[in-house]
């Protein structure tokens, strides 16, 4: 068994497990934590065995649906600030990794939420601290927003998910690790500085009807191979100080920035709240410590919303004079 630490600013998570499964988990939280041998005291720890024991403490048989119903027997021992993940199980390597990659997140994240932070459906970039925060719902442009900017310099913060919070009166994005799904339209793939995701597409044997048009899945990557593969890097948080609502609009020729006012920006803020911690995963909401923090979701949305804020219609035609003035207004 090994024994490391994960920190993200006051938070430190100890991780105590075989060398393989700590690897796993250093892979997905790589750029979003720093990995370190146990110095100070942690909040929390978390122990992952494939031993059968009966641990003290909360207990649930964890299912998890999108791991091919993946299980594992979970304890949480609020009173020795402790995490157990025991008797893994699955029915492939894959799978079973997964399960602990995405199990030891979502503790992360836990503690994370126990910080004060929110989480929001959202993509993030970032150029010297300032950060460009794509909140929306499914289907309306975050991703691809987020590639765009990648082709201007932009670091990766996150991809869908983005906890927020205050730290010393700044609203912070924080990065929450998990892989890239990228669409790959005839459109958005007949741009030159898109042809990366093609090629790469083909290195991995995702077949296509055409050049250019994808057939079946879409293309997923790791956040760091994106990041590598656009010459920038991972930023593990960063200050907001602009928030764009994407709407993909076909008909247009020019994008169409729309200033919202406090209110109109708190209502989509709102509305694309989300979990910090995955439903599969919901027990963790049992963990519990001392010094614990409530986040204050009113007076957070409060802050949030009173960024820049503009709803901007946009197609893969207007994609540079788009991210020219995105690159504008994040200077104001």
């Amino acid at each position: 068994m090994i024994e490391k630490d994960i920190v993200y600013n006051n938070i430190i998570l100890r991780i105590i497990c075989p060398l393989k499964y700590y690897l796993l988990i250093e892979d997905l939280l790589y750029g979003h934590v720093i990995f370190m041998d146990p110095i100070n005291e942690p909040i929390y720890t978390l122990h992952i065995s494939d031993e059968n024991i009966i641990r003290n403490g909360l207990y649930e048989k964890l299912v998890d649906k999108w791991f091919n119903n993946a299980t594992a027997d979970c304890y949480i021992d609020n009173s020795n600030r402790i995490c157990y993940l025991n008797n893994i199980n699955a029915d492939t390597v894959n799978n079973k990794e997964l399960f602990i990659q995405y199990f030891s997140a979502n503790v992360l994240n836990r503690l994370v939420e126990m910080n004060g932070f929110i989480a929001v459906h959202s993509s993030c970039v970032e150029k010297s601290n300032n950060g460009i925060i794509f909140v929306a719902g499914r289907n309306s442009g975050k991703t691809i927003s987020m590639l765009n900017m990648l082709n201007y310099g932009y670091n990766i913060v996150t991809n869908d998910k983005s906890a927020i919070g205050i730290i010393d009166d700044n609203i912070i994005d924080y990065g929450i690790a998990q892989d890239v799904s990228i669409r790959l339209s005839k459109s958005f793939t007949n741009s030159k500085e898109n042809k990366k995701y093609v090629d790469l597409a083909k290195k991995m044997n995702i077949l296509f009807k055409e050049e250019n048009q994808l057939e079946g899945n879409n293309l997923k990557i790791k956040d760091i191979d994106l990041a590598k593969l656009n010459g920038v890097d991972i930023s593990m948080d960063t200050q907001l100080c602009l928030l764009i609502h994407p709407l993909y609009n076909p008909t247009i020729k020019r994008p169409n920035f729309i200033k919202l006012n406090k209110e109109e920006s708190r209502d989509i803020i709102i509305s694309q709240l989300l979990p910090l911690v995955h439903e599969t995963k919901s027990f963790l909401k049992n963990i519990h410590y001392k010094n614990e923090i409530i986040p204050d979701k009113e007076f957070i949305i409060d802050i949030f919303s009173c960024l820049p804020s503009y709803v901007v219609e946009q197609n893969e035609y207007t994609t540079k004079e788009y991210c020219d003035k995105l690159m504008v207004l994040s200077l104001k």
